[in-house]
C-alpha cells in the first residue's frame, strides 16, 4: 500500500512539473509576440508595392501655372517693347511662316533670317558689284550677331547657310551662303514692290505681365494684304485676308477689301474696316522675356 502511494505521489509531482512548464511556455510565447522586432523596416508587407520596382505609373512633371496680370496696352513698358520690335513685313512673314515657337525651340534659320533682314535694310551690309549687272549682298558675322543679340538676347544658334523666307521685298535675293565669316546672297533689283511694306498688318490690342514681369505677352490682330491694280477703275484693290498659305503662295479667308488711289495704304479707311471686322480677325501672341541685363527679348510666338 505504501509503495502505491509513493508511485502516485511521484506521478503527481511529474504532472505538476509539466503543468508549470506548459504555463511558462505559453506566457513566454505571448510576451515574445508583443515585443517590437529589432528591425521593423526589414519586414516586407506583401500588399505594399516595392518602391524599387517600376510600377509603370510615371506621371508627367507638374505644369507650373503662370500668374498673369493684364496691363494697359499703352503702358510705358509695352510701348517700349512695341517701338523696339517694330518688325517690317519681311521679318513678320518669317515669324508667321514658322507659326509658333518658344524660347527652347526657336528655329536656327529664323534667328538668322531675322537678323539678315535687319542688316539688309540699314546699310549694315555691303553690295559687291560682280559686273554684268550682278551684285552680291554681304553681311559680316559680327553684324549678324549684333542683330541677333538685339532681338533674341542670349540665345543658342549656329552660323550656317540658310534659305530666305517666301515673302520678299523689291530686292530679290537668293539663298544666303555662309563662308569664312561672311553671309552673302545674290541680288536682283526689281522695283515696283513698295506695297509689300503693307503685306502684313498687325494691331496690338492687349498686354499681360507674366509672373510679376518675368515675361510680357502682347496680343495682336493680324491680316495679310493682297494688292491688285484694277485698270478699269485705275485704282488698287486691297484685300485683307485672315491667313496665308506659305506652301502654295495663296491668300486664304478674305475678310474685307478697300480701294486706294496709289500704292500707299489709305490707313484711315483701312483701320475703319479693320475695326468693323475685329471679331473675325485672327489673334496672335508675342512673348518677350526679361533676361539678366534687365531687358526684354523675343522668346515666343503663337496663334491665340
Amino acid at each position: 500500500m505504501d509503495k502505491k502511494i509513493q508511485v502516485l505521489q511521484i506521478l503527481v509531482v511529474i504532472f505538476a512539473i509539466c503543468i508549470v512548464g506548459l504555463v511558462g511556455y505559453i506566457v513566454y510565447d505571448k510576451l515574445n509576440d508583443n515585443k517590437e522586432p529589432d528591425n521593423p523596416s526589414s519586414e516586407v508587407d506583401e500588399n505594399k508595392p516595392n518602391e524599387d520596382e517600376n510600377t509603370g505609373d510615371e506621371s508627367e512633371p507638374p505644369i507650373v501655372q503662370e500668374e498673369k496680370e493684364e496691363i494697359n496696352i499703352n503702358d510705358k513698358i509695352v510701348k517700349n517693347i512695341l517701338d523696339k520690335f517694330d518688325f517690317n513685313s519681311e521679318v513678320l512673314s518669317n515669324l508667321y511662316e514658322v507659326g509658333e515657337f518658344s524660347k527652347d525651340n526657336i528655329p536656327n534659320y529664323l534667328i538668322l533670317r531675322t537678323a539678315f533682314a535687319y542688316a539688309s535694310l540699314d546699310d549694315s551690309g555691303k553690295q559687291v558689284d560682280k559686273g554684268d549687272g550682278e551684285f552680291v549682298f554681304e553681311v559680316s558675322t559680327k553684324t549678324l550677331e549684333k542683330y541677333i543679340k538685339d532681338i533674341f538676347g542670349n540665345v543658342n544658334y549656329t552660323h550656317q547657310s540658310f534659305d530666305l523666307g517666301k515673302f520678299r521685298d523689291a530686292t530679290i535675293m537668293g539663298p544666303v551662303t555662309y563662308s569664312d565669316g561672311i553671309y552673302s546672297s545674290d541680288m536682283q533689283f526689281l522695283g515696283g514692290f513698295s506695297t509689300l511694306q503693307y503685306a502684313i498688318i498687325e494691331h496690338p490690342y492687349k498686354a499681360e505681365l507674366v509672373n510679376d514681369g518675368e515675361k510680357i505677352n502682347i496680343y495682336v490682330k493680324t491680316v495679310f494684304n493682297d494688292w491688285y491694280y484694277d485698270e478699269a477703275l485705275d485704282q488698287f484693290k486691297i484685300t485683307a485676308y485672315n491667313n496665308y498659305d506659305y506652301d502654295n503662295y495663296k491668300y486664304l479667308d478674305d475678310i474685307f477689301y478697300i480701294y486706294g488711289q496709289d500704292d500707299t495704304l489709305p490707313e484711315a479707311e483701312f483701320n475703319k474696316y479693320f475695326d468693323n471686322n475685329y471679331d473675325k480677325i485672327n489673334s496672335y501672341i508675342y512673348t518677350f522675356e526679361k533676361q539678366a541685363d534687365g531687358n526684354y527679348y523675343l522668346s515666343g510666338f503663337k496663334k491665340a
